[in-house]
């Protein structure tokens, strides 16, 4: 479904929290990446659902960054909602205005190819350059190439990632790694980073690494290497 709906722009010189009109708490990104050719050829599924909170009085519209991908469904708190695309940025209509401190969840489900893009002066997205190497970068303004989000500096949210990979990858992500769940010949890393951070430094890397461990006084450290640098 979709509608027109006029959304003001963010003021200019104005780049900071208290100019957007929703502010994003959280971020929590499901993936099922499938790799499909050497170089940078991928098929994901996603879900991201977004914990955000408006930030005027009768917010109807969250507009997010979000390029390429099909979408299956949006939905806020379980209320199907419709949707506007115009370039990379996604216009999701409200079922009902909405005001500060009230806590609410958008999930959007989406699919496809995502693409990789230039900005500024590098690219941006997901890279698949070699069969055991799959990887991000989202600096600047990237990680609307696969998630959903208000893909700006100035808004932080914390973040857990559920990606989901062919069994002979091993997944490393922001935050703390919580768990790896075996799925027939799939398995699913979850990270969870607890501390606020810009979209630009969301990021996993996935490859047949190899891992070991070792503390700095009270702080562990677990490193993941190619196998062929562990000597």
């Amino acid at each position: 479904p979709y509608y027109t709906h006029p959304v003001p722009p963010t003021p200019a010189g104005v780049d900071a929290d208290s100019s957007h009109n929703w502010d994003a708490i959280h971020y929590e990104v499901q993936l099922q990446i499938t790799p499909v050719a050497v170089p940078n050829s991928i098929f994901i599924e996603g879900e991201t659902d977004i914990q955000f909170t408006p930030e005027i009085t009768g917010l109807d519209t969250v507009d997010l960054h979000f390029n390429g991908l099909d979408i299956a469904s949006v939905q806020l708190d379980g209320v199907t909602c419709d949707f506007n695309r115009v370039d990379d940025m996604l216009y999701v209509a409200l079922p009902e205005p909405h005001n500060p401190g009230e806590d609410l969840h958008l999930s959007i489900a989406y699919s496809g190819n995502p693409e990789i893009t230039f900005q500024q002066v590098t690219q941006v997205g997901i890279f698949h350059p070699s069969d055991n190497l799959i990887y991000t970068h989202a600096d600047p303004f990237g990680a609307r190439n696969w998630m959903p989000c208000w893909d700006e500096p100035w808004d932080k949210a914390t973040i857990r990632q559920k990606l989901t990979f062919p069994a002979d990858f091993v997944v490393v992500a922001n935050g703390t790694f919580e768990d790896s769940t075996a799925i027939e010949d799939w398995i699913e890393w979850a990270y969870y980073m607890n501390q606020p951070m810009t979209t630009y430094l969301i990021s996993f890397c996935a490859s047949n690494y190899v891992t070991f461990e070792q503390t700095a006084g009270s702080v562990a450290i677990k490193h993941y290497v190619y196998p062929s640098h562990l000597s």
